[in-house]
């Protein structure tokens, strides 16, 4: 199963969210599923795989903001994504906008989300 986790939040930033995305990613990856964690913060790092040694793929994509264009090229991006890595589910974390857009992409594509 290709599992898409969509944060707005993550390492090198250390929190709840950015924790929580990092260890469903890693035990996810343990227990055999295919994880990519799209990762649309301000400034993500160019590799966190290298600088983290993450067992998990990272892709970084725009982040979206507020704004009907913005929340627009945030979808194409995602779509994009999801396109080519041919995700089962897309976990959004957070409401506004990345559950919006994973709800957007349910209604483009039937893709479920969380």
């Amino acid at each position: 199963m290709k599992i898409c986790l969509y944060t707005s939040t993550f390492l090198p930033k250390i929190g709840g969210i950015e924790n929580y995305i990092h260890f469903l990613a890693k035990h996810l990856t343990l227990l055999g599923r295919d994880v990519t964690v799209l990762n649309a913060t301000k400034q993500p790092v160019e590799d966190p795989t290298k600088a983290f040694g993450l067992t998990y793929k990272v892709i970084n994509v725009p982040r979206p903001s507020s704004g009907s264009f913005r929340v627009l090229k945030g979808l194409e991006m995602v779509r994009d994504a999801v396109e080519a890595e041919r995700f089962d589910v897309i976990h959004a974390q957070k409401v506004y906008p990345a559950g919006y857009i994973a709800w957007a992409m349910q209604n483009l594509t039937g893709l479920p989300y969380l």
